[in-house]
């Protein structure tokens, strides 16, 4: 037992003090919902029009409801569009372009404003990509997003890790149930996200992308129900998905209609009356891309036609920065600092002129493949689009946007609007490191592999061929890591600045059982993006296996720095402790890290081992305890109670938690020996003998256990 830490990695300290109540209810604020639908497309909705949509419960809202039939996102990715929906304000002035990217914590978000005006806050997220480490949390009395420590370890993208819908509206609806008036919900489902996998009720020869909205729209049933009739509920999604429109299957490089255009249904309390909008006939939909190779035979990427169905159509064009300022409205209170405006057909305000701009950018190609960033301004005629290949659309002739127009400048506003977001998306590129960050990781060595990147990077649209063949050995993952290493290299060779590749090639070789290889792939993708959270943990990793503890250590620590609201640097710091024996350190990380995170079984976990360690057992089963409350997976945590049990005078509680740990791992003799040693050694023979006598049948010996056997064995 000279090592307590070296044996897991695992836990820390007391949770803060519960945030203060929020300040009296202002008189008649209502209760308002609001529920974001992760990747749906509007056209996969019944009541958008979709005649193969299983969609009872959204179509029953929009029934009683106002359908924004020209609602459309500003950016084609998870967290930049709800950090956009929450702020109000566009994703080139948030300055959250990425997932993984920290929420400024000076940006002005919804919750904070409702919680201050009296609201009870709760949120409940379906995937890791809205973690509260990215810090769209605050404000929120109450978050759900109990994603586990060891799961969170083993993702390769931020998205990569979610829960069922219907288990995120279950904790929402309880939280509801015991929450008083005002109040003010978030709930997010995910599951219409990739990879496509709806249960048994689908049928398995329809298509699965409808699947998994038909099993969004079933998880939401239940949160409808409970709400009741009375409280605002607002619907959306933050994007939709391209589904091989253009060529892109899934979302967040081109900026076409499929990805960016999203339903929006807003249901005040009791309803409203009205009729059902003329069928306006088919629409043109956009050409089929799909590479056989990579199609799923029975995902259907046609377009619906524009059928809306509900009491109220508003045909306004509004975008999803206009949700904040609507619910501001609805609790009355100011949105004039927001760059969006309040939903018209409501009651609540004038909502957009006739004139309004929208604006949509994505980062990800330039963040991840090394291709251009894209920016789109649409008006009332007309869409520019811009990577450096500028194109313009006129709507709504071409609601698809498929055939661009000439010459580009007959619209000159539009296209000085593009220019200065392309502009935007470049200067936040510049600045996503330091001089002096880049100074450091150069002293380190970790910057040297980057390859060069082109002065102009290429449109995102003419590098398609490259991402299927990324695509494509991907697929190979996890069965055949030797034959995606060997793909995943020449997708490397064909694109070198295809950060996501050089990280998929860094998994291949670790599922290969080379992890020298895989630490060199992680460094080239840590180089390329030595800001995304996914490489510089990845290159962590990587160099822990080598037992470069200290190198490993330098990066969790500026990752600490770099990401204030992410506990995994410091559940790495508090591991890297433990492997060099120093209890001081581990106590350290793991009372920071839970100042973040007071659900951490992890952290709860290593700070019970350091406090053990140190002699300090009152405090120590209280950390281990804390552990299994949230769902500590550490396999030997019952050893450890038991010796913190020992320690405290307390043999019976010290014997009962080592025979719970006995039960829980029948291979491993330590509880039984640990047990038996005592009891004998309190002349309790008769507790004793049959632990001794399970130990001797299975081999167990040492001096201690001799001393045992001598005094109570016979």
């Amino acid at each position: 037992m000279s090592s307590l830490l070296l044996t897991l990695a695992g836990a820390c300290a007391p949770p803060d003090a519960p945030p203060a109540p929020p300040p009296p209810a202002v008189a008649g604020q209502p209760d308002i919902v609001l529920v974001t639908i992760d990747t749906l497309r509007a056209d996969r909705i019944g009541a958008y029009g979709d005649p193969e949509a299983r969609t009872p419960t959204i179509d029953g809202l929009a029934a009683s409801g106002a359908l924004y039939r020209d609602a459309w996102s500003p950016v084609p990715l998870t967290l930049p569009a709800h950090t956009a929906m929450m702020s109000g304000r566009w994703p080139t002035g948030t300055g959250v372009l990425d997932n993984g990217a920290p929420v400024p914590r000076d940006l002005p978000l919804l919750a904070p404003a409702l919680a201050a005006a009296g609201y009870h806050t709760g949120a409940f997220v379906s995937a890791y990509v809205l973690d509260s480490s990215w810090g769209l949390d605050r404000g929120f009395a109450a978050y759900g997003d109990d994603f586990n420590p060891d799961d969170v370890s083993r993702i390769d993208r931020l998205d990569g890790l979610s829960r069922p819908g219907r288990d995120t509206v279950r904790a929402a609806a309880a939280w509801w149930a015991n929450a008083p008036s005002p109040r003010f919900l978030w709930v997010h489902l995910f599951d219409p996200h990739t990879p496509y996998a709806p249960s048994a009720d689908w049928p398995p020869t329809a298509d699965p992308y409808r699947g998994e909205v038909f099993e969004a729209d079933r998880a939401l049933a239940p949160l409808l129900a409970a709400v009741g009739d009375e409280a605002w509920v607002v619907l959306t999604s933050d994007h939709g998905e391209a589904l091989w429109e253009g060529g892109e299957p899934e979302h967040g490089l081109l900026l076409g209609r499929s990805a960016l255009r999203i339903p929006l249904i807003v249901r005040p309390p009791g309803g409203l009356s009205g009729a059902e909008a003329p069928d306006p006939g088919p629409e043109p939909p956009p050409a089929p891309v799909a590479p056989v190779a990579l199609a799923v035979p029975t995902l259907d990427n046609a377009a619906t036609r524009d059928a809306p169905r509900a009491a109220r159509v508003v045909a306004a064009p509004v975008s999803l920065v206009d949700v904040a300022p609507t619910v501001r409205a609805i609790a009355g209170l100011p949105h004039e600092d927001a760059d969006g405006v309040v939903l018209p057909g409501l009651g609540l305000g004038d909502g957009p002129s006739a004139d309004r701009v929208r604006y949509a950018v994505t980062h990800t190609p330039l963040a991840h493949y090394g291709w251009s960033a894209a920016a789109a301004a649409f008006g009332p005629s007309s869409w520019v689009s811009a990577d450096p290949d500028a194109q313009r659309f006129r709507l709504p002739a071409d609601p698809w946007l498929v055939a661009p127009s000439a010459p580009l400048p007959e619209d000159a506003p539009l296209v000085a609007d593009v220019d200065r977001l392309l502009g935007q998306l470049r200067a936040h590129e510049a600045a996503r490191t330091t001089a002096d960050e880049r100074a450091r990781l150069e002293a380190l060595g970790y910057l040297q592999a980057a390859p060069v990147a082109p002065p102009d990077p290429p449109s995102a649209r003419l590098q398609l061929p490259s991402l299927h063949a990324f695509r494509v050995a991907t697929m190979l993952l996890p069965d055949h890591p030797a034959d995606a290493v060997r793909q995943l290299t020449d997708v490397t060779r064909a694109a070198p600045t295809m950060t996501d590749a050089w990280t998929q090639l860094g998994l291949a070789h670790a599922l290969a059982g080379d992890p020298a290889a895989a630490l060199e792939a992680w460094r080239r993708a840590f180089a390329l993006a030595p800001d995304a959270p996914i490489t510089r943990a990845n290159l962590v990793l990587a160099l822990r296996a080598k037992r470069d503890l200290v190198g490993a250590a330098a990066l969790a620590t500026e990752g600490a720095q770099r990401f204030p609201d992410d506990p995994r640097w410091y559940r790495f710091l508090a591991d890297f402790g433990g492997q060099v024996e120093d209890p001081v350190a581990v106590k350290a990380a793991c009372v920071r890290g839970l100042q973040i995170d007071p659900r951490d079984p992890y952290l709860h976990y290593m700070y019970g081992l350091a406090l053990l360690q140190t002699g300090a057992p009152e405090t120590a089963i209280l950390a281990f305890d804390a552990a299994k409350e949230h769902g500590s997976r550490a396999r030997d945590i019952d050893l450890w109670r038991g010796k913190v049990f020992q320690q405290l005078g307390q043999p019976d509680k010290a014997v009962a938690a080592w025979l719970d740990q006995a039960r829980a791992t029948p291979t491993d003799l330590r509880p039984v020996a640990l047990a038996a040693v005592l009891l004998a050694d309190a002349d309790r023979c008769k507790e004793a003998a049959p632990l001794l006598f399970t130990l001797r049948s299975r081999g167990g010996g040492g001096p201690e256990l001799e001393r045992a056997w001598a005094k109570c064995g016979g």
